[in-house]
């Protein structure tokens, strides 16, 4: 980690007209500061600068050539990726204490405010930036400036919103009329959308009057809809498969199974008391009863199961949305309910790479996250969480009597 603000950080901020990243507490604004033959000196005895961008490749690259033909001696290594996965990528490098990164650019202007609420980002300002770059748009103590403007606009579907209550802005979105309504999900690439190679999109819905009273938590619902009806439920997994109907005929059982698939967040407390009989079996299978999450020792044994009952018939995924690393499965309500201090800072949700079966049912046996094990714990394939359609390519099947590591 950078102790202090170095001579190739200052030049670096400069040249590339982005950031680097130090450990370095911000007061102000320092003065603006000119470039002088001392500092290019001292860059050229460290020799490299490390870029990490979300900016088109091609582009990145003539601004890497650019700063190494006005500066020679100093090599830019440009690592270029999408800007969730930036931010995902130095938060898992600064809680591993891995500094690698010198300067970064990044089209989401929210992960400048976080970086530098984390003390991540080296306050500096050089003549060029002062001159050419309208204050309104560099940070305040000098810690990250614009280098790209783009529009983004809002589209809705006017036969669900009227022109007149259409939102005017991002902010808008928060009122608690929009909460519950379908929004697209950010990284959506709409010319790839409108020429027909992305089929599908994937939906969340936000409890966005959460959000409206500035948490940082998000309740995500995910679901899979058909043209005339909802297919599935795709928050928690199990659930379905796992806690309804276990001892019920077949029939009732895949009644069970259907009619959940069906349910929304407002119609899901009807399947509560059917979750709450198998979440009492979950919890002796361990021969220990009463050590599953949120069971209730104190009180009969007709409601033990009653508050985790609620929290599965529900289907939300909690997500921390103040961290950008993820690991697993329930790790915003283990922190929240357990205690568990070296989840506090994960942002919880489900990835496509978490092992998401057998923390579920970790949790349901003894409350923990790693009691129940199924020899599977991760596709041979690893998936992206940030970039869209996100899953990898389909595994080929294996020859005939072979494990291909997956669950039926």
């Amino acid at each position: 980690m950078h102790k202090g603000l170095s001579r190739r950080n200052v030049l670096k901020g400069s040249g590339a007209a982005v950031l680097g990243l130090v450990a370095a507490k911000v007061q102000a604004a320092p003065p603006a500061s000119a470039i002088t033959p001392e500092l290019i000196a001292a860059a050229r005895k460290e020799g490299k600068v490390v870029y990490y961008t979300s900016i088109d490749l091609p582009v990145a690259e003539r601004i890497a050539k650019s700063f190494e033909a006005k500066f020679p001696g100093i090599t830019v290594r440009v690592e270029r990726t999408g800007a969730e996965r930036v931010f995902q990528r130095i938060g898992q490098e600064y809680a591993s204490r891995i500094y690698a990164v010198d300067v970064v650019n990044s089209s989401d202007a929210a992960h400048f405010i976080v970086w530098k609420r984390q003390g991540w980002l080296a306050p500096y300002l050089t003549v060029e930036m002062a001159e050419n770059v309208p204050v309104e748009m560099r940070d305040p103590d000098g810690t990250f400036t614009n280098q790209r403007t783009h529009l983004s606009a809002i589209a809705y579907n006017t036969s669900l919103i009227k022109p007149e209550d259409a939102p005017k802005g991002f902010n808008d979105l928060l009122d608690p009329k929009y909460a519950g309504k379908r929004l697209f999900g950010a990284g959506i690439n709409l010319t790839h959308l409108y020429q027909g190679k992305i089929r599908y999109l994937w939906y969340i819905v936000r409890d966005l009057g959460l959000v409206n009273k500035g948490g940082r938590l998000l309740a995500v619902w995910g679901a899979t809809v058909g043209p005339n009806r909802q297919i599935d439920r795709e928050g928690r997994p199990l659930t379905g498969n796992a806690l309804l109907g276990l001892l019920a005929p077949d029939t009732d059982s895949d009644r069970l199974k259907e009619d959940y698939n069906a349910a929304t967040p407002d119609t899901s407390a009807q399947f509560i008391p059917e979750i709450q009989k198998a979440l009492g079996l979950y919890d002796a299978f361990d021969g220990h009863c009463g050590n599953q999450l949120l069971a209730d020792k104190k009180t009969e044994t007709s409601m033990r199961y009653r508050a985790m009952a609620t929290v599965l018939a529900d289907d939300r995924i909690w997500v921390n949305s103040a961290s950008g690393v993820c690991t697993q499965l329930f790790a915003v309500e283990l922190a929240s309910l357990t205690g568990r201090k070296d989840l506090r800072n994960d942002c919880g949700g489900r990835t496509p790479n978490y092992d998401a079966v057998n923390v579920y049912r970790s949790v349901l046996v003894d409350g923990t996250n790693t009691s129940v094990d199924d020899g599977v714990h991760s596709d041979e394939k690893v998936h992206s969480a940030t970039e869209f359609p996100f899953l990898a390519a389909p595994q080929q099947p294996r020859a005939s009597g072979t494990d291909d590591n997956t669950r039926n």
